[in-house]
């Protein structure tokens, strides 16, 4: 809009609407019209002004692109390091897990301690999955939403998923194995008890 009106002001225009009821500008802008060396720069302002506007668009598209990568990078960096807490969870509770693995107790008692101490600890990890499976929606929306490092967001979460499961699958496990040794003590001690002689 206001290079059109510099444009129709410069060529003369007499529908560009320039009238403030003064002779004396009417006179000064005609002489200023009729100005052959700046009707001569006319096509060269017109076309820096459009070079200013051009520029000015450009700018406006680089900083827009600049905010969008930025807010990319922090979306990434608060991904990778909530990733780096969960795996830090998973690899120090799984190295605790495995301290203990074969230990199953020799007696009821012993298995039945152990099966509620493992269990408790599997409803911790429960809660723990709860963060896992949150992190695991906000990559898929981050991959959704062509993020510029996509493939790297799938590859983490890929990670974090298999490492989750293979944690979960060991809990499972043992859990399994404490419900028979606490079943196989539990049975023993009944059967024990029955062929122990009575006391007289």
């Amino acid at each position: 809009m206001l290079m059109t009106n510099i444009q129709e002001l410069l060529s003369g225009d007499a529908n560009s609407g320039y009238d403030s009821g003064y002779s004396g500008r009417d006179s000064e802008a005609s002489s200023v019209v009729a100005n052959p060396d700046l009707q001569a720069s006319v096509p060269q302002i017109l076309q820096n002004l459009e070079a200013i506007h051009t520029s000015q668009q450009h700018l406006l598209q680089l900083w827009h692109h600049k905010k969008l990568k930025l807010d990319q990078c922090f979306q990434l960096r608060l991904f990778e390091q909530d990733c780096e807490k969960m795996f830090d969870w998973i690899c120090h509770n799984r190295d605790v897990f495995l301290m203990n693995y074969v230990e199953i107790g020799h007696s009821y008692k012993l298995a039945k301690e152990l099966q509620e101490e493992h269990n408790h600890f599997t409803m911790s990890s429960m809660n723990v999955y709860v963060n896992i499976n949150r992190i695991l929606t906000v990559a898929s929306r981050l991959i959704e939403s062509s993020h510029y490092a996509a493939q790297h967001i799938r590859t983490v979460a890929s990670r974090l998923d298999r490492t989750w499961k293979e944690f979960a699958a060991g809990l499972d496990e043992r859990t399994a194995v404490l419900a028979l040794s606490v079943l196989f003590h539990h049975k023993a001690e009944q059967v024990i008890k029955k062929k122990s002689p009575k006391a007289t």
